[in-house]
C-alpha cells in the first residue's frame, strides 16, 4: 500500500493576503514552482494546475511565504458531523442521541465536502 503524501493542518495566511491551506509533508515531495526539495515534515501549500478547483501542485514556504501558528494544530479539531456519525458506531442508547449530530447536520456535511465536486462533475458532462 503507498503511503500518504501529505495531510492537511489548518488554514494560513500568504504574505500576498490570501488565504491557503497549510500541509505537513509525510514524505519528500518536489516544490512544482521552483523545483525544490519539501522534505518529510516541513510545511507547505498546494495550489491547483490552471483552472481547475482541485489544489494538488505542492508549493513550498520559499515560493508562497505564509504564517501559520503552529499552536493551532496541537488543538482539537472541529470533526465534521459526518465523519462524526460514520465513526461513532451502531446507537446504543437515548443518551447517545443528544450528543449525536442531527440529520439536517450530516447532509450539510456532505454536501460541504462533496458538493464541489458533484457541481464541477455535472458541469463538465453537459
Amino acid at each position: 500500500m503507498k503511503q500518504d503524501v501529505s495531510e492537511m493542518l489548518g488554514d494560513a495566511m500568504t504574505a500576498q493576503g490570501k488565504e491557503a491551506k497549510v500541509y505537513r509533508a509525510l514524505r519528500a515531495l518536489m516544490c512544482e514552482r521552483c523545483g525544490g526539495q519539501i522534505a518529510e515534515g516541513e510545511l507547505f501549500t498546494r495550489w491547483p494546475i490552471a483552472e481547475q478547483l482541485v489544489r494538488i501542485m505542492p508549493r513550498c514556504r520559499g515560493c508562497v511565504p505564509f504564517e501559520f501558528n503552529e499552536q493551532e494544530e496541537n488543538k482539537p479539531h472541529n470533526t465534521s458531523p459526518l465523519i462524526a456519525e460514520l465513526l461513532s458506531g451502531p446507537r446504543q442508547d437515548q443518551e447517545d442521541e443528544a450528543e449525536r449530530p442531527s440529520q439536517r447536520d450530516i447532509e450539510c456535511a456532505i454536501e460541504e465536502r462533496l458538493g464541489p465536486a458533484l457541481r464541477w462533475t455535472r458541469r463538465s458532462r453537459k
